[in-house]
């Protein structure tokens, strides 16, 4: 049988749709961490060396987050490196940086290896993004439809590495949480993880600010 790995799980959308329910009950793998929300890996260039941003008096530079099975993402499913995109100037970086993610990589940027989960059907499934203390938080919707191997064990260590690592040097936040349109007990049991004090107990009262 084919192992699992992130690069298997990318590049067969149309099966793993067919077969997310075997997936997700049948891909476990040596060092799994559910249940926890420790933070990802990222390359040696990632956040601590990329300024969040760089504005102009009509463009921003935001850094968003891929994998890339050339340089490690096929073996270590949580290992993103750092790209930077120009956008349309916003107040909200956070924001800017979480949409431009969403998109996914560029043909360019698949030309060169990068990959993800995030693609054109997923650009606009960003309800609401906000950083409150040392926590950003991101309300999402549809993932579950659209991304149904983001809650296998590498599939959700590489969808949420991505956007931790984002939200994470675009906001300044040093955790991030999650929700389903509110509902961050949707998130996490999408992700067969649970409520936990790591993610504060699936509390929806901060998304709600």
């Amino acid at each position: 049988m084919m192992p699992t790995t992130r690069a298997n799980i990318l590049a067969r959308p149309a099966l793993a749709l067919a077969l997310a329910g075997v997936i997700v009950a049948g891909c476990g793998r040596t060092g799994d961490t559910r249940g926890s929300t420790s933070s990802p890996r990222a390359s040696s260039s990632s956040s601590a060396s990329v300024p969040p941003s760089a504005t102009t008096a009509q463009t921003m530079t935001v850094t968003v987050y891929f994998g890339n099975s050339g340089r490690g993402s096929d073996v270590d499913c949580a290992l993103v490196f750092p790209i930077q995109r120009t956008v349309p100037v916003e107040t909200d970086v956070l924001t800017a940086a979480v949409r431009t993610l969403l998109a996914g990589p560029s043909a360019t940027e698949r030309d060169q290896g990068y990959e993800s989960f995030f693609t054109t059907a997923s650009a606009g499934t960003l309800v609401a993004a906000h950083r409150q203390g040392a926590t950003a938080y991101l309300d999402l919707r549809d993932h579950p439809r659209l991304i149904p191997n983001a809650s296998t064990a590498c599939g959700s260590a590489a969808y949420r590495a991505a956007l931790t690592q984002t939200a994470a040097t675009a906001s300044g936040a040093t955790r991030v949480l999650f929700a389903l349109e509110g509902d961050p007990r949707a998130f996490w049991e999408w992700q067969q993880m649970g409520c936990s004090a790591a993610n504060d107990t699936c509390d929806p009262a901060p998304f709600a600010s």
